[in-house]
C-alpha cells in the first residue's frame, strides 16, 4: 500500500489531460474512480503493546532485543523475540531473567506512559481532528489512504481501513506493523467469516475461552458468527458482550471530534548552560509562580518537567497524591520531577514546567447557614467597631477567685481590656448590729 503514494501524484497531475481525451459520457466514470480512491475512510491504529512500542520508538536498539513490561514483578506484556524464547504473560521476572539473561523490563503502568500517549495523540491530530481514543495504545481516525500509509510507516504500526470502526480495528489486527490493510465493504463479511479465532484476543478473548470454544470445534470466527446472540453471551461469558459489535454490528461509521486536554506551562531559557543548584532552584520557582498565578482557582493533577541539554529535552513527569493549588505543594514536586530528570550534571539550556490534569475543585457549602449568617454579622460589626465584641479567655483555671480565672479580650486582635468593677455587690443585713453590712 505504501508504494501505490507515487503512482496516485502522477495521476493527479494528468487527471485534466485524460479528461479532454476521452468523451464526455467517460467524464463522469474516470472523476468517480478518483474521488473513489481517495476518499476519506476510517482508519484504526494500533500502538500496542503500547509500554513496548514506546520503549522502542525512545531507544531504536531496543528493538530485535526481548522486552517485557511489568505490573508488581509480573510480566504483563512480551514482545515477540522473548515469547520465542519462552517468556509467557504471568510469569515472575525471575523466571523470564532464565530464559532471556538479556531481557529488558520497563512498566506496563507509569505516569510517563499517560503523558505520552497523551502526547502523541495531540501530535497525530495534526492529520485529522476527527479523532478519538478509545484505550491507550487504540487511535481511530477519519484519514485518506496517502496520509495513512504515512502514519504506519513513520510509526511501524498496524493500521486497518475500513468504512466502519470495527472493521477497521479488525483489518489493524490482521495487518503487520508499517503496514497498511483495507477491507473493502462487498469483501468485509467474507473476510470476517474467514479470519482464526486467535485474532480474537486482540479483542478481549481470553485463552480459556478459546479453548473452551475449541472443544466444540469451534476454530474460525465464521462459525461463532453462526450462532445467536444470546448463545454467545451464555457461553463466552463478559467476554462475549464485547465482542458482539465485532461479531454481529452494528457497525458504528461515525466518529467524535478531537478535544486535547487543557494543560498550562511556563518556559525559561538561560543564556548559557545551567549546572548549579543555586541558579536551577531560583528559575524553578519563578516557573511555579507563574503556573500557579495561570491555575485561577484550578487544581492540576500531573506536573512534567522538560530540560533541554546539548540538544536533547530530558523530560520527567509525576503525578500528585493530592491536588496542586498551592505554590509551596507545586515547588516541591517540580524539585523532585527535574531531579528525575537528571539533566543537570549536562548542563540545563533551557527549563519548561508544565501542569496537566487540570480540574476545577467543588467545595461543599455549609449544613447550618445560620452559623454563616452570625459569623458575617459579628464581621460586619468588626470592622465597623473593631473594639465592640469582646470574648472570654481563660488566663488561670485553676485559681479559686473568679476574677482570676478568665479575661476580657478584644475577639479580633486578642488585645486585653482592663474593666473597672461591676456594679455594686448586694448588702445583707446583721441581725446582731442592727446596721447592713458589705456581703
Amino acid at each position: 500500500m505504501v508504494g501505490n503514494r507515487v503512482p496516485l501524484k502522477r495521476a493527479k497531475n494528468t487527471l485534466l489531460e485524460v479528461l479532454f481525451a476521452l468523451p464526455s459520457f467517460y467524464h463522469f466514470h474516470v472523476v468517480y474512480a478518483v474521488w473513489h480512491d481517495k476518499r476519506a475512510v476510517l482508519m484504526a491504529a494500533l500502538f500496542e503493546p503500547f509500554p513496548l512500542w514506546l520503549a522502542v520508538w525512545e531507544t531504536p536498539t531496543l528493538e530485535g532485543i526481548p522486552l517485557v513490561s511489568l505490573h508488581q514483578g509480573r510480566v504483563v506484556h512480551a514482545s515477540r523475540q522473548a515469547k520465542k524464547l519462552g517468556i509467557a504473560v504471568g510469569s515472575s521476572l525471575a523466571t523470564a531473567l532464565i530464559k532471556a539473561p538479556d531481557l529488558e523490563a520497563v512498566e506496563a503502568t507509569s505516569p510517563y506512559l499517560t503523558a505520552s500517549w497523551e502526547r502523541l495523540v495531540e501530535e497525530v491530530s495534526g492529520l485529522s481532528l476527527v479523532l478519538e481514543s478509545p484505550m491507550q495504545g487504540w487511535l481511530l481516525m477519519d484519514l485518506e489512504l496517502i496520509d495513512a500509509a504515512q502514519l504506519a510507516e513513520s510509526y511501524k504500526v498496524r493500521v486497518g481501513l475500513a468504512e466502519s470502526v470495527e472493521v477497521a480495528i479488525i483489518a489493524a489486527l490482521i495487518s503487520s506493523p508499517g503496514r497498511v490493510r483495507r477491507v473493502e465493504v462487498e469483501r468485509q463479511e467474507l473476510l470476517i467469516d474467514a479470519l482464526p479465532l486467535y485474532i480474537l484476543k486482540g479483542l478481549g478473548l481470553s485463552a480459556g475461552v478459546q479453548e473452551r470454544l475449541s472443544w466444540l470445534g469451534i476454530k474460525q470466527v465464521g462459525q461463532l458468527r453462526a450462532w445467536k446472540k444470546p448463545q454467545v453471551l451464555a457461553y463466552l461469558g463478559p467476554e462475549g458482550k464485547g465482542l458482539l459489535p465485532y461479531l454481529f454490528g452494528p457497525y458504528r461509521t461515525q466518529l467524535g471530534r478531537y478535544a486535547p486536554a487543557p494543560c498550562i506551562s511556563a518556559q525559561l531559557a538561560f543564556d548559557e548552560p545551567v549546572t548549579e543548584p543555586h541558579m536551577l532552584h531560583p528559575a524553578v520557582d519563578q516557573l511555579v509562580e507563574k503556573l500557579v498565578a495561570l491555575l485561577d482557582g484550578r487544581a492540576a493533577s500531573r506536573l512534567s518537567v522538560t530540560a533541554l541539554s546539548q540538544g536533547l529535552e530530558l523530560k520527567a513527569i509525576r503525578l500528585s497524591k493530592a491536588p496542586l493549588q498551592r505554590t509551596g505543594e507545586v515547588t516541591r514536586l517540580a524539585l523532585l520531577t527535574f531531579e528525575d530528570t537528571r539533566a543537570q550534571p549536562l548542563g540545563i539550556d533551557a527549563l519548561s514546567v508544565e501542569l496537566s490534569g487540570l480540574t476545577r475543585p467543588e467545595k461543599q457549602g455549609s449544613l447550618w447557614p445560620q452559623k454563616e449568617r452570625i459569623e458575617l454579622a459579628v464581621a460586619a460589626v468588626e470592622a465597623r467597631f473593631p473594639r465592640a465584641i469582646l470574648k472570654l479567655s481563660q488566663d488561670d483555671p485553676y485559681s479559686l477567685a473568679s476574677e482570676h480565672n478568665v479575661r476580657f479580650v478584644v475577639r479580633s486582635t486578642g488585645e486585653e481590656v482592663n474593666h473597672e468593677a461591676g456594679p455594686a455587690t448586694p448588702k445583707r443585713y446583721d441581725r446582731r448590729a442592727g446596721q447592713p453590712v458589705e456581703a
